[in-house]
């Protein structure tokens, strides 16, 4: 692996399964308080897996150095967790071709006024489809 060892490049590699959730968490950084998500522990096993399948993808695609590490280790978990965020929906419009709709995840329910993030759940679907 000219001279970088299988666990450097797990780790480049797991770093690389981060870069996705640490993007989505700069969008907010505007944000006046930390955001909810933060306290949820479907967010922290979510992240854990994700960096696990970035660790995975680089070591997996034998990845040389560690600018294909850091790839592999991003394009993985971002793939994956856009998959999971949405599903897609066969629609007939009548003109012969297959069309593909996607289809965002159901809210959590709330109450009248309420966001979702102080309804008291956290949806890691939801949070992937950012």
């Amino acid at each position: 692996m000219d001279g970088m060892s299988s666990n450097v490049i797990i780790l480049i590699g797991c770093i690389g399964g981060l870069i996705p959730d640490m993007l989505r968490i700069i969008k907010g950084r505007h944000e006046a308080n930390l955001p909810k998500y933060l306290g949820y522990a479907n967010f922290w096993v979510g992240l854990v897996l994700l960096v696990f399948i970035g660790g995975l993808a680089a070591w997996l695609a034998e990845a040389t150095e560690v600018k294909q590490a850091l790839a592999y280790g991003y394009a993985a978990p971002e793939l994956i967790s856009r998959i999971f965020s949405k599903t897609n929906e066969h629609v007939n419009n009548g003109d012969g071709k297959d069309n593909v709709r996607s289809i965002e995840p159901d809210p959590a329910p709330t109450q009248p006024g309420q966001s979702q993030e102080s309804s008291g759940s956290f949806q890691l679907l939801e949070w992937w489809a950012k």
